[in-house]
Parts: structure tokens; sequence; C-alpha cells
């Protein structure tokens, strides 16, 4: 999902240079010959924009590609578990009255801490745009308001996709040793790009949960986090212990 909306990203990043490369083609006829450079300059930042998109779009079709692949794998494995069996660790099936339950409780947790999130960044936003920009107060307001709300909304669906489910009276989790199919949907665990971090079993709403952690590095070596909760029913209790354990003993190795 998120490689999804990157790639989308990118076909926007790549209309701008485009857009870059028209206006410079379009001010050069409007520049003294001393100015044109400025034009040329346009141009080059333009292609570069586009070359650089285009060759993101490219490496993420691919991953995409192979992510799609393994989710069907995985489905396969699942539905040929009696004749192949140890493709799957766990399997968990809910009531759909369990999962809106949780669902409905997730969907509180995001928004409370997507707030938190958009506050913080409003608040440091607004004084580093009048600093840096020289902004006022009004427009540095309504650019991290709005940067705020455009995370906000993306974070929000992109954590709800992975708790939908794919086909109807779905409601199931299989766990795999490195990957988790959530209604038939791929969260990946561990791969070449993203590590688990920790998994442990946490309290919320009188209700328990799976919580692992995962993280990776983005391109400027940053390391970011992400949270996967799954809904423990009291009749999985002993097998939240177990894939804690299971989990746990993947990490050490």
């Amino acid at each position: 999902m998120i490689n999804k909306f990157i790639r989308i990203l990118m076909f926007f990043v790549s209309f701008c240079g485009l857009i870059v490369v028209v206006i410079s083609f379009y001010i050069i006829n409007h520049l003294d010959s001393s100015e044109q450079w400025i034009a040329i300059v346009f141009r080059i930042i333009g292609f570069l924009i586009i070359i650089f998109s285009a060759f993101s779009i490219i490496k993420l079709n691919k991953r995409i590609k192979l992510y799609d692949q393994k989710q069907k794998n995985l489905i396969e494995h699942a539905k040929n578990e009696k004749d192949e069996p140890g493709h799957v660790v766990d399997l968990w099936k809910y009531k759909e009255s369990e999962w809106t339950n949780f669902l409905r409780n997730e969907k509180r947790r995001k928004i409370k801490e997507l707030t938190i999130i958009g506050l913080m960044i409003v608040a440091l936003g607004v004084p580093l745009l009048i600093f840096a920009r020289d902004a006022s107060i009004l427009s540095a307001f309504v650019v991290s308001s709005i940067l705020a709300l455009i995370y906000g909304i993306v974070s929000y669906s992109i954590n709800l996709k992975r708790y939908s489910n794919n086909e109807s009276e779905l409601f199931q989790i299989l766990f795999f040793k490195d990957s988790l199919l959530i209604n038939n949907r791929l969260q990946i665990l561990k791969d070449d790009k993203i590590n688990l971090e920790n998994v442990e079993i946490v309290s919320s709403n009188n209700s328990e949960q799976l919580h692992f952690i995962i993280f990776w590095y983005n391109s400027k070596n940053n390391k970011i986090t992400d949270d996967i909760f799954i809904p423990v029913p009291s009749t999985y209790h002993e097998n939240a212990v177990r894939m804690v354990a299971f989990y746990k003993e993947q990490l050490s190795g």
C-alpha cells in the first residue's frame, strides 16, 4: 500500500518536473540573452526531476510485483496447508463482531495518535516557516495545518487498508515466519528492507493485542518504525504467548 502511494506521488513529481521544463521553454523567449541561463537551469532541473521520478517508478514497480507475487504465494500455501503442512505457523479466525470491535478501537487509537502528531507538526512548522521563510503567522499556520492534514489522511488510510478484508465474511490472520496475512492482505515483518524490532502482548480497552514493531531505513538512512496490532480474543491467549516466543526466537536468531 505504501509503495503504491509513493508510486502515485512519483507520477505527480514527474508531472511537476514536466511543468518546470515547459515553463523554461516559455520564459527563455522573454529573457535577455544575459538572463537566459535562468531558463536553462530550470530546464535541467525539470529533466533531472523527470529522470529521478522515472527511475523511482521503475524500481517501485519491481518491488510491488514482488510484493503481490509473495502475497499470492502465501495465500496459495494457506489453501494447500493440509497437503503441505509447515508453511503456516498459526491461524486465527474471528467472529465478525470481534473484528468490528477491534477496528473501532483501532480507529480511535489512530485518530488520537495522528491528532497529537498533527499538533506537533503545526507547533514546529509555524515558527520554522516564520523564521526560515519570513512567512506571516497566518500563512505559516495554514501551510503547517495542510501538511498535518495530508499526513493524517494518508497515514489513517494506509492503516485502515491494512486491516480491511479482501473477501466478504473473511476475518482471519495467518502467521508466517516473516509475514502475516491479515484477511488475505500481506504484511511483511522481515525482508531485505524491513526488519522486525519487537513483539509483545499489550492490553488496550480491556482486551489484549499482539503488538509488532517493524522498522526500515529511508534513502537518507533515517530509521522509520511502524506498529502492527493484532487482536487477541481470550480463546487465543495461549496462541499469542506462543507467537511472542516464536518471533522473539526469530529476533535472537
